[in-house]
């Protein structure tokens, strides 16, 4: 199923990119200020003063959150996972530090451990898929995403509490992506719906990693 799903993607993000090149349009994004946005909300609630940390990058694009990263200085080893090749050869062409493997996550056996997985609308998808197929591939590739961390993950999502949508996009549910992350992935979740755009951001944490956070020993019981 996934492999399916991850062609015809593909073909809708390589389609795209090959006309409006390396910019914002050129991955579905209308412009840097929105794009700059979503990273924001996504690493909000990460412990940023620890660095260096290691960041793994979904569906990368050419790269826009690693040079989000540099131009805030914040200090980071950049990991990236994509589907589309051009895009690929774009990203290693502008930055000559990072690591970026063309390949399908749910299918990989060997995957890198990093800090913080991130998907930056990855789950919005250009097409017209099965709607339940959909749902069940982006729910799949939470958890495997979430168990390659040691930190977290952090996924944007299109809401289905809206003024507008599109027959081509997935709109979720904040509430069902709050109680799939809460019944199978963490007690630590925080869902964010308040910034302007037209979706949310889900934070999942490691209880180890915000464990460290909470050293006051009257938390201690809270993290057996």
């Amino acid at each position: 199923m996934s492999d399916s799903l991850l062609n015809e993607q593909r073909e809708i993000y390589r389609k795209n990119f090959l006309e409006y090149g390396d910019t914002p349009l050129g991955v579905f994004w209308n412009n840097r200020e929105t794009q700059y946005l979503r990273f924001e909300r996504l690493l909000k609630n990460f412990n940023m003063s620890r660095q260096p940390f290691s960041i793994h990058d979904i569906g990368c694009g050419t790269c826009a959150l690693h040079e989000y990263l540099l131009e805030k200085k914040i200090d980071h080893s950049y990991h990236g996972t994509e589907i589309v090749h051009e895009m690929i050869k774009v990203s290693l062409k502008k930055f000559n530090d990072i690591k970026i493997v063309e390949r399908n996550i749910l299918t990989e056996k060997d995957i890198e451990i990093c800090d913080i997985g991130v998907v930056s609308g990855a789950f919005n998808y250009g097409g017209h898929p099965d709607k339940k197929k959909w749902k069940e591939y982006v729910f799949n590739m939470m958890n495997k995403i979430f168990s390659i961390t040691s930190q977290g993950s952090s996924f944007n999502f299109l809401t289905s509490l809206n003024t507008f949508s599109h027959p081509s996009l997935y709109y979720f549910s904040p509430a069902e992506v709050l109680d799939y992350c809460m019944n199978n992935l963490s007690r630590f979740v925080i869902l964010d719906h308040a910034y302007p755009l037209f979706e949310f951001t889900v934070t999942i944490l490691k209880e180890d990693y915000l464990g460290k956070e909470y050293l006051n020993p009257v938390f201690k019981k809270y993290f057996p």
